[in-house]
Formats: C-alpha cells, structure tokens, sequence
C-alpha cells in the first residue's frame, strides 16, 4: 500500500474524507491533500490530526523553529519558499546520510522531499505544520523582514483643515506644592521570573532528556504524568506545555484546551530527539533565549 493510498483509507474510515471525494480530488497525486481542504472536504487541524495519529508524523510549531548555518544550506529560502516548508533538524551520520526532518503540511509532497534531499546526500523525514504557520514564519526564520502590504498613500488633506500649531510662549507655569508629584530616585528592579516548562508523558529517558535541555537554557522543568497534568497546568501555569507525542495522541483536544486556557505554548516532540536538539526550542520559552554553541559541521554531497 503506497503512502497515498494509506492516507485515503485514514481519512475514508472514520468518515472524514469518503473514499470516492478522495480519489475525485486527489486523483493519486502527490502533494496534493491540500486540495482536500481548497474543496472544503476537511479542515487543516482535522487533516494535520489524522495524519499525525495515523502514521505517528511528529507534528513542530514552525514559529519555534530556530535557523542554523547547516539547515539554511540544506533548505536556503528560495527552496523553502518553493516548496512551502521549513528545516526543522538535522543529526549528520557517521556512516550513513544525515537526516533532516523538514516541516511541511503535506508529507505526500515528493518534489519537496526530493529537493531537499539533494540526491540523496540526506535522509529527509516530514514532520507536520499547518501551512499558514509555515509561510508566517519563514521571513523571521531566514532573517528576512516580510513584505510589506501595498497600502494607497494617505490622503493630504486641504491646508484648511490642518489644525494649526500651538503657540510659542516662553512663560513659565508655576505649580502649586499640593500639585507636584514626587517621583522616586529610583525604581527598585523587578526580579525577573524564570520561565517554566512541564512536561507530559513519554518515559524516564524522555523526561532526563528534557531536564537537560531545560537547564542548559535557563528554563525550570517538571516532569509529570498524565493523570496530573490537568491539575499542574491549572495551578502552576507553565510558559510551555512539551508532551511526548505519544501522550499528545491519548488526548490532544485536552491539551490544546489546557494550554490556551494559562497563556501555554504547547510543544509536542517526538521523545527520541535528544536534550541537543530540545535546547534551542526550550531556549524561546525564556525572555532571553540563549544560543547553542555547538552546531553540526555542513553536509556534503558526499556524506
């Protein structure tokens, strides 16, 4: 069964999508389920959901990603613009091709896949986003500032309606003691407040993992299961919600719910990426993220 046709009975099953509108707009092409929703078949959450818990697709909030030299000569923007996607990770091999894992809306979108992978000098693997997200987030990315919106010039207005200037005067205002202010020399300083993720799900190794990540970028960390998550989230209000992908499927409307309810950002991360690969996206949970030192050497065509 090819990955399309997979998709199709994903979708078909629990009738999101039936089986002959499939055909009918698909039509057996490659990255073209976004037509699904053009054709108001099925919406973008509903679509991502079923294909992130039907073929275990890692899903990345693209505005969370954070460029490095190695992912911007891997997908330099005009591929990324092309194609409609972002470079989230790469782990270089020792005797094998490094894998990318590219964030795209549509894992069945062969040509991205194949550009990226630049013949096979790296192992692409799709991780989900929506597409609106994608293209917000790809000008901050590359470091490019987005286009500006093409507004009409503001109407000048008649001379005879621009309100005239206030008069100079050199006349002093003397204030009464009772209508004077006193204003403090200084100010004392706001402890700042360390930001705090939680974390949900996944195993021991998981939650290791994520503790390191979180210290070596400033972030406090907790780690908790399920059955007291809701009740953390409630009480603690965390700047960030990361759960195992795993336990993002148990309940994933849950998740969304709690998290929006105390201002949360959720991230849902596959518990095989290392603290490494974790860091720099903890790191923008802090009001001052920091800068992974160390960054993977650039791939070669001959990797």
């Amino acid at each position: 069964m090819t990955l399309l046709e997979g998709i199709r009975a994903c979708l078909a099953s629990p009738g999101l999508v039936p089986a002959d509108a499939f055909d009918r707009v698909v039509a057996g092409r490659a990255g073209a389920l976004g037509e699904l929703v053009t054709a108001g078949l099925i919406s973008w959450p509903s679509l991502i959901d079923a294909l992130a818990s039907g073929f275990s697709l890692p899903r990345v909030t693209p505005a969370l990603l954070r460029a490095s030299p190695v992912l911007v000569e891997l997908v330099p923007f005009d591929l990324a613009r092309a194609h409609g996607v972002l470079p989230a990770l790469f782990r270089p091999g020792e005797s094998a091709p490094g894998t990318l894992w590219l964030a795209m809306s549509d894992p069945t979108d062969a040509a991205a896949l194949s550009a990226c992978a630049h013949g096979g000098a790296v192992v692409v693997r799709p991780m989900l986003a929506y597409p609106h997200e994608l293209a917000a987030a790809s000008p901050a990315f590359y470091g490019r500032a987005p286009a500006a919106p093409n507004r009409p010039p503001p109407p000048v207005r008649p001379v005879s309606l621009v309100p005239p200037s206030p008069p100079d005067t050199d006349q002093e205002i003397e204030l009464a003691d009772d209508e004077v202010e006193e204003t403090p020399d200084s100010v004392p300083a706001v402890a700042p407040v360390t930001p705090l993720v939680l974390v949900v799900g996944g195993d021991a190794e998981f939650g290791e993992q994520a503790e390191l990540a979180a210290r070596s970028v400033g972030v406090d960390c907790k780690v908790t299961d399920l059955m007291a998550a809701s009740a953390l989230i409630r009480s603690l209000s965390p700047r960030g919600v990361l759960v195992g992908d795993d336990a993002y499927a148990f309940d994933r409307v849950t998740f969304h719910r709690l998290a929006s309810e105390v201002g949360a950002t959720l991230i849902v991360w596959d518990p095989r990426f290392t603290a490494d690969e974790l860091a720099p996206v903890l790191a923008l949970l802090s009001p001052a993220p920091h800068r992974a030192e160390s960054r993977p050497e650039a791939l070669s065509a001959s990797a």
